[in-house]
């Protein structure tokens, strides 16, 4: 299991940092507006966005893992490695496509000025974004089919 927490790991970092800087002023702006002087207040407020992006990263690896125990059986060898591929591809021209342009639009959901009220929702809506690693995570757990090597692998991811 340390193999997949690890690889999972490995493609948090990928674009951990990007993702940071898309997906914090998502959650700033409501600590700025709720927020408190005192660090334990603030703190909080954070682990509890961090708590609905894990929630989200959890339900996702649950969803692709099942679709991988389901669908397995009757996809041909080739299509993983194949998926796998593409999706390698992708990362590299999102890599080469967006280095130094100004972002509009980030690796994260749009949010909802409704849930600016609640931080658990608004790191949940952030947690499920479509960027390529994302897709990436995706591939893998269909192709491990296991649902407690996907949960390792996304809480690796999460890390």
């Amino acid at each position: 299991m340390f193999t997949i927490l690890s690889e999972g790991f490995v493609l948090g970092l990928s674009t951990g940092f990007y993702c940071l800087t898309t997906c914090l002023p998502a959650l700033v702006p409501y600590l700025l507006s709720e927020g408190d002087k005192l660090w334990r207040t603030n703190f909080g407020i954070f682990l509890e966005f961090l708590a609905g992006r894990f929630i989200a990263y959890f339900l996702f690896a649950l969803g692709a893992t099942l679709i991988g125990v389901t669908y397995k059986p009757y996809l041909p060898f080739w299509v993983a490695p194949m998926a796998m591929l593409l999706t390698a591809l992708a990362m590299l021209a999102f890599l080469f496509t967006t280095r130094g342009v100004p972002h509009k639009k980030g690796c994260c959901l749009p949010v909802s000025p409704f849930s600016k009220r609640i931080p658990l929702a608004l790191g949940f809506m952030t947690g499920l974004n479509v960027c390529p690693p994302f897709v990436a995570a995706f591939v893998r757990l269909v192709e491990m089919a296991d649902i407690t090597a996907g949960l390792f692998y996304f809480t690796g991811f999460f890390t």
